[in-house]
């Protein structure tokens, strides 16, 4: 997928738009003025940092009350992130 074309003689581009927590693998390609392409660079995989926090636990309580301790429960909480 070309995800971005630079003019001129370029060495950096921000790829911007992708998702948070997820794998990305890019290759990079050379085209001169004779429209002649180059084989592709070796592959960068990169995983993009995972800023979507987990959902709240819920459902918690509290069981087994003593004068000194008690038991709590919570139904886990979900991430995107597997």
């Amino acid at each position: 997928m070309l995800i971005g074309s630079p003019v001129g003689v370029a060495t950096t581009y921000a790829v911007t738009g992708l998702t948070s927590g997820v794998s990305y693998s890019f290759v990079v390609k050379a085209k001169d003025a004779a429209g002649n392409i180059s084989v592709a660079s070796a592959v960068v995989s990169v995983t993009t940092l995972d800023k979507i926090a987990p959902t709240a636990p819920t459902g918690l309580t509290a069981s087994a009350i003593t004068a000194t301790g008690l038991t709590l429960s919570w139904t886990a909480s979900t991430d995107n992130i597997e």
